[in-house]
């Protein structure tokens, strides 16, 4: 009935009803909340300080003048993720918090490659019942662990090796090979002979790398991770 009404309305009733629907909404518009906000990064009506706040958040994903952001924790030896300038490895406990938060949001180049990569060192690395840790424990097969890295021979200006003060730095040759695996399978601090092995951040690991493929839903990353 109101399909057929409006074929046989006159085009000249048909734009002023057009325009009538045009003139409200634009009333509405006209009578919304002022408190609208527009950010860099997140806009919406709401609480202002809540979506300033959020919009920060999102600032520090991209590399800024403002603040401290994600790229900052880049490392060419393994192409992914590390703690800090000092912490060259990547923690299972350290980052199970802001990895299983910030998961959705880290779907999109280069942030995809380096959490997989940063997160693949754990299994590259995991128990076999005859490596040895840097404490000389030997972890059973199939766990994982407190931290991991793999440092490259290179220049630190050029993002390999280490990064600390302390200990090597510039290490010949200065070819991209390998020169130091890294590895601690019980909790790092204190006296680890009195440890047991690091459970917790077995199931940590696994948690964030299920969460990872569920959401790159990739097959072929799948096909790679299960068969350890």
């Amino acid at each position: 009935m109101c399909k057929k009404l409006f074929y046989s309305m006159p085009i000249a009733v048909v734009l002023a009803l057009a325009a009538n629907v045009w003139a409200a909404d634009q009333r509405i518009e006209a009578s919304a909340p002022s408190d609208s906000y527009q950010g860099k990064w997140v806009e919406g009506d709401g609480d202002k300080e809540t979506l300033e706040l959020l919009d920060r958040a999102f600032e520090s994903f991209h590399v800024s003048s403002e603040m401290a952001s994600l790229p900052l924790l880049y490392k060419r030896d393994w192409d992914g993720f590390i703690e800090s300038h000092t912490w060259i490895n990547w923690w299972t406990q350290n980052s199970y918090g802001p990895s299983y938060g910030l998961m959705p949001f880290l779907g999109e180049e280069p942030y995809a490659t380096w959490i997989r990569h940063a997160q693949g060192v754990w299994f590259r690395m995991m128990g076999d019942g005859k490596r040895a840790d840097a404490n000389g424990h030997v972890a059973p097969d199939g766990a994982l662990m407190d931290c991991a890295s793999i440092l490259l021979h290179g220049k630190v200006e050029d993002g390999l090796g280490a990064f600390q003060q302390r200990g090597p730095k510039d290490m010949e040759p200065f070819d991209g090979s390998v020169w130091l695996w890294n590895v601690v399978y019980r909790q790092g601090d204190g006296n680890t002979g009195t440890y047991d092995w690091f459970v917790g951040g077995t199931a940590a690991g696994l948690i964030m790398e299920a969460e990872r493929l569920l959401m790159k839903r990739d097959k072929d990353e799948l096909d790679e991770r299960l068969p350890n």
